[in-house]
């Protein structure tokens, strides 16, 4: 094996640290905050934000433009705040435990009382705690009735500067949702919030969800029929054999049609009675591009990255073992993309050199099923 060899294979080894090392951290980035307490999950989806709880309900901003954010949280709330037009609108949602409302004050709070009930409290609070701006005596005349459901309701009040509405929901969980917007007399803060905590059914998916970026894990299994290179002297025959296919990877799915991946396979013949026996291992690094984002996907890919086969049919070790670049090009379909847990059925084709840069290669067609998640 010669230098250049043994600096890209210590080249790829480094690489398949670093990438799959990435892949774990990516989920972490700024783009992705999730509260320790609420276990809220804030996310920015194309320049918008979606926010998820650990419960049947998404929430996501309706409209465009939202370019800031704070964030406040304790150990039993947490608050995020966008803002839009130069910060004339603004939207708080919080995820609020019973206890946090109690320590806040609100009036009469009682565990025991029916859902409609606290919601009707807490909107009470809200009424009370408006404040009209100095001089103005219409705020009282601009407090709009109040609208609630068996576990939601909200209340919106205005001033002669400003629309504020507040809008609070009941979890499943008994957690509460709480946002506020505030909004111009010109923009109707009543249909942006409404907009924005429209209530979707935990089997359905958002445009903004169906775009996020999501990395997976994958475990599969499968079949492969592999062959070795022809030689007069070493191998006048080529050889093909049925092997056990064992598929580890992950996915870093963009959503769209883009999805970055890594596999790691390992294949493994027992020949025939221990003889003329053989194994394979590969650990590549590339992409897919999906025909289309449905809930069953079709996709083709290609790979690089590193392989080794071991081959028994040979006499010579040198001719038996390589280790040098692989590659390979795959096709297949995801079925339930979307879903917490997805199949995939693939095929892929790929190959390992026994040299450097040479037309002897170890080869291999592979099919599996696998499952992501």
């Amino acid at each position: 094996m010669n230098r250049l060899t043994m600096l890209l294979l210590a080249f790829l080894l480094v690489l398949s640290t670093v990438l799959e090392g990435c892949a774990g951290l990516f989920r972490f980035t700024p783009k992705e905050d999730a509260a320790p307490a609420m276990n809220m999950t804030f996310t920015r989806v194309f320049g918008n934000y979606m926010i998820r709880s650990p419960e049947p309900m998404k929430i996501a901003l309706a409209d465009t433009g939202w370019s800031a954010l704070e964030l406040y949280e304790d150990a039993d709330s947490k608050v995020v705040t966008f803002y839009r037009d130069s910060g004339r609108v603004s939207v708080s949602v919080s995820a609020t435990t019973p206890q946090k409302l109690r320590t806040d004050g609100v009036k009469d709070y009682d565990p025991a009382d029916p859902d409609s009930m606290k919601i009707w409290k807490m909107l009470e609070k809200e009424i009370r705690d408006f404040k009209a701006p100095a001089g103005d005596s219409s705020a009282a005349a601009t407090i709009g009735s109040v609208v609630r459901t068996a576990n939601r309701g909200h209340v919106c009040m205005s001033d002669s500067i400003k629309n504020k509405c507040t809008f609070v929901i009941v979890t499943e969980k008994g957690n509460w949702v709480i946002s506020g917007v505030v909004a111009p007399k010109d923009v109707n803060a009543e249909e942006l919030g409404t907009r924005t905590l429209s209530m979707i059914d935990n089997a359905e998916l958002s445009d903004y969800e169906k775009h996020a970026t999501r990395v997976l894990k994958s475990y599969g299994v499968g079949m492969s029929i592999w062959y070795n290179w022809e030689d007069e002297d070493a191998n006048p025959d080529r050889d093909f054999s049925k092997a056990l296919l064992i598929r580890r990877g992950g996915i870093i799915d963009f959503g769209g049609r883009l999805a970055f991946n890594y596999s790691n396979l390992l294949g493994f013949n027992y020949g025939d009675a221990w003889h003329n026996w053989g194994w394979r291992y590969m650990t590549m690094f590339g992409f897919r591009i999906y025909m289309f984002s449905a809930f069953v996907s079709p996709f083709i890919g290609a790979h690089v990255g590193l392989g080794m086969q071991y081959d028994d049919h040979y006499n010579k070790f040198a001719d038996k073992f390589a280790i040098n670049i692989a590659g390979d090009v795959d096709a297949g379909l995801v079925i339930c993309r979307y879903c917490k847990y997805q199949v995939e059925l693939g095929a892929s084709y790929d190959a390992v050199e026994d040299g450097f840069f040479n037309d002897q290669v170890f080869g291999a067609f592979n099919f599996y099923a696998a499952v992501n998640y």
